[in-house]
C-alpha cells in the first residue's frame, strides 16, 4: 500500500513537534526514517499508525483517507514492531506468533496454515520454547512475526534493533528484507543505526518537523551513502544546539 502524507502538523504542549510535513511512501518498499533524538520520528510513527492524533494535513493509504473515515479498519492494514519486543513470557514462541489470529477468533486450521506459510524454519525449530529461553535477537523475529502474522500490507518499526548487536541487527534485516520481496509488505522504520539503514530502499531525514532530505539507495555506493548519512545527521545536532 501506498502513503501519502501532505502537510502534517502535530503540537505538542505548545511545541510544535511536526511541521507541514509531506511525505510519499510507495508501495513494497522500505522506507527509513532517521534524525536526532527528540526530533520527532517516534512521534510521527505513532500518527502513521493511527495511535496518535495530528493537529491538521492528510494522510491517505492508496489513495483513500482511511484514517479519518474509519480508524479502526486503517489500523488493521498495520501490524507494529516494537523495540523492547512486547511478547507475553507466559506463552510459547508460536503462541505468541499466533495471538492476534486467536484474537481474531481464527479456527486452528487457518492458524496452522498461516503460520506454515509465513514462518522460517529456524523459528519453527524453537517454537515450544518460552520467551525467556531464547536469545534477543530471535525474540525481536518472534515479535516480527507477529506483526506479519495477519499479513497486514503495511509495517510500522520502531528502533527495531536497538537493543541488539551487530550480528543480530544485521540478520534482523535480512529477515525484513526476505519478508519484504516475499509478502510485498510497506515497511517504515524509525532507526539511529546507519547499518540498518543501507538496507532500505529510501530514508528520509526529519529535521525540523519535515523531511528535510532523502537518499535513494540507487543514487550512491555505500561509502558515498555514510557519509551523506552523517553529514546529514551532524548538520541536524547542530541545528537543535541552536
Amino acid at each position: 500500500m501506498e502513503i501519502y502524507v501532505n502537510n502534517l502538523r502535530k503540537i505538542i504542549q505548545n511545541k510544535v513537534i511536526i511541521d507541514s510535513l509531506d511525505l510519499n511512501i510507495k508501495s513494497g518498499e522500505i522506507y527509513g526514517i532517521m534524525g536526532v533524538s527528540g526530533c520527532g520520528k517516534t512521534t510521527l510513527l505513532k500518527i502513521l499508525g493511527g495511535i496518535e492524533k495530528y493537529n491538521s494535513g492528510c494522510i491517505k493509504v492508496n489513495d483513500k483517507e482511511y484514517y479519518l473515515e474509519a480508524k479502526d479498519k486503517y489500523r488493521n492494514n498495520i501490524g507494529f514492531i516494537y523495540q523492547d519486543f512486547n511478547l507475553l513470557e507466559g506463552l510459547t514462541v508460536k503462541e505468541n506468533i499466533l495471538l492476534p489470529l486467536v484474537f481474531e477468533k481464527k479456527c486452528r486450521e487457518e492458524q496452522e496454515a498461516i503460520y506454515t506459510e509465513i514462518v522460517e524454519d529456524e523459528i519453527k525449530n524453537i517454537q515450544d520454547k518460552f520467551i525467556h529461553e531464547i536469545s534477543g535477537g530471535q525474540q525481536q523475529k518472534v515479535a516480527i512475526y507477529r506483526a506479519l502474522i495477519k499479513k497486514p500490507p503495511i509495517i510500522l518499526a520502531d528502533e527495531l534493533t536497538g537493543n541488539l548487536d551487530p550480528f543480530s541487527t544485521q540478520e534482523i534485516f535480512r529477515l525484513l528484507i526476505r519478508l519484504n520481496k516475499k509478502m510485498g509488505i510497506t515497511m517504515v522504520i524509525v532507526t539511529h543505526d546507519f547499518m540498518a539503514a543501507r538496507d532500505c530502499d529510501r530514508i528520509g531525514i526529519l529535521q525540523q518537523g519535515k523531511i528535510q532530505s532523502e537518499y535513494s539507495r540507487n543514487q550512491m555506493d555505500y561509502l558515498e551513502f555514510m557519509n551523506f548519512l552523517m553529514n546529514k545527521i551532524e548538520v541536524s545536532n547542530e541545528i537543535f544546539k541552536d
